[in-house]
């Protein structure tokens, strides 16, 4: 019972509502339904046609506190999107990674909360770098599936005996009577002497080099 009552309250065992989305997330170029979590509903000011964009919460989060720069999607991050950032992760479960807990350690200054804020943006860089290497071994298997699942081009039909037959014939008649194989190679490369335009059709070239 108490099992059910954790599944009925944890955000993860609803309905995985994002899985049907077509969206990508413009920070990481990774659709959003492949996301093992929830996507963070971004609120940017001034974008048309819609306020919202739907990106990897996570992996901005993350991105903040390993490069230290408070901007997403070239513009400034503000409060309201902190304080939101803050209350996801709690939500999700996404571990301690909090932009508003590295900015209250950084004002405490402190050599303790240094030496806190300095393991937390080293944690938030390997974590940062094992979701890129997680995306893009996922983006890589879903791309071979599709190309497997991909319906191959049907291959020429063998052609009918009948017609190889006219075909053969059809290029015995277009060569020059008296011609071999290897002589009609060699006619064709190399243009006929004078003395062996003079000797006609039945001239054999090797018969000039004899003796």
């Amino acid at each position: 019972r108490r099992a059910a009552k954790n599944a009925r309250a944890s955000p993860m065992a609803e309905v995985q509502w994002w899985k049907q989305l077509s969206d990508i997330c413009p920070i990481t170029n990774f659709p959003v339904n492949l996301l093992p979590y929830p996507p963070f509903k971004l609120q940017i000011e001034g974008l048309k046609p819609r306020s919202t964009v739907l990106v990897d919460g996570s992996y901005l989060i993350l991105k903040v506190l390993s490069t230290w720069r408070f901007e997403v999607l070239d513009t400034p991050l503000h409060h309201a999107q902190v304080v939101a950032l803050d209350a996801y992760v709690r939500r999700c479960k996404l571990g301690p990674f909090r932009i508003g807990r590295a900015m209250q350690l950084l004002e405490v200054g402190t050599a303790e909360a240094m030496g806190e804020l300095h393991t937390l943006r080293e944690r938030s860089t390997k974590r940062l770098d094992l979701i890129q290497h997680v995306q893009q071994a996922r983006l890589a298997k879903v791309e071979e599936s599709q190309v497997a699942a991909a319906p191959q081009q049907p291959s020429a039909a063998p052609m009918p005996p009948q017609r190889r037959q006219q075909r053969q014939q059809q290029q015995q008649q277009q060569r020059p009577r008296g011609l071999g194989r290897g002589e009609d190679r060699v006619r064709q490369c190399c243009p006929q002497h004078p003395e062996e335009q003079s000797q006609g059709p039945g001239y054999n070239q090797n018969e000039q080099f004899a003796g």
